[in-house]
């Protein structure tokens, strides 16, 4: 009933007598498979795989160490290497990155020449891009109305002693800057996250401007990531450990805001309850 061992590293199975409780096998055993010819517990779309492991007390998909190897990962046994825009200048050297690859994904990606040991004392904040919200889908549903209200700016969080640090007050506009580029978003202020933190939203556009960029470069995070250095597995760009430095928008600077953003195109009516700063109206007013 039992098939042979999947992965390119034997060895993997489970220690004797680290099972299940009641399993028939007190130990480590492979998925199982030929309980119906030619499947396995995958592909068994009767289900007698699974029916039949289970009466066994035992686990349809075997039971084995985590795989520790990985054949397909630039680091087989994964290692920590300091990313590329470090807050720690001190761990570059004791954690390098990669070397630069000429051709990968046909384009020169740069690792080791990008990492700069000084780069924090410009850019003194981790920037992460990943304050998502419920009710929208990565940038999908901003042109809904309801949805809309419910954050009608793109919206920062910064932790209050931060802000204090830099004269910023709950409901303010700030730039958000990186090596590449700035933007502007509205500001919460939250004793959630870290001091050393600039929690930005992500997938942010204004529907409502014109086409085809459609205020893109206002508030969206695509502005400051890299083009020059990319994942060396999948070639996506650096998304959650950017560094940033955060600064107050004055009013000189608020001018291509959508003030409009409660009444969007092809919608007359108010879009409802808008959160405090947020009306389209007052964009940086207080409590």
């Amino acid at each position: 009933m039992l098939g042979i061992i999947i992965g390119r590293e034997e060895g993997q199975l489970a220690a004797k007598g680290v099972c299940n409780p009641g399993s028939q096998v007190t130990g480590g055993y492979s998925e199982f498979k030929e309980v119906v010819p030619g499947t396995n517990w995958k592909t068994d779309l009767s289900q007698k795989t699974i029916k039949t492991a289970l009466d066994q007390g035992m686990a349809p998909f075997g039971n084995a160490r985590a795989r520790c190897v990985v054949w397909n990962f630039p680091d087989q046994v994964p290692i920590h290497r300091e990313p590329l825009h470090s807050p720690r200048a001190d761990l570059v050297e004791k954690y390098p990155t990669y070397e630069d690859k000429p051709n990968h994904y046909r384009v020169l990606t740069r690792y080791k020449s990008e990492q700069k040991t000084d780069l924090a004392k410009e850019y003194p904040y981790v920037l992460t891009s990943g304050y998502r919200q419920p009710f929208y889908f990565l940038g999908q549903y901003r042109n809904i109305p309801w949805l809309r209200s419910f954050m009608v700016y793109p919206t920062a969080q910064i932790n209050p002693e931060t802000a204090k640090k830099h004269g910023i007050e709950d409901g303010d506009w700030i730039w958000i800057e990186s090596p590449r580029g700035r933007i502007r978003q509205l500001v919460r202020v939250y004793p959630g996250i870290d001091p050393r933190v600039v929690m930005a939203t992500a997938n942010c556009f204004y529907p409502e401007e014109p086409g085809p960029l459609h205020g893109l470069t206002i508030s969206s995070p695509n502005m400051l990531t890299s083009n020059e250095h990319f994942d060396p597995m999948y070639g996506s760009p650096d998304l959650t450990c950017l560094l940033c430095r955060i600064s107050k928008v004055e009013e000189k600077d608020m001018k291509d805001i959508p003030r409009g953003a409660y009444r969007l195109q092809g919608y007359e009516g108010d879009i409802g309850t808008v959160p405090f700063g947020q009306d389209g109206k007052v964009y940086g007013g207080k409590r």
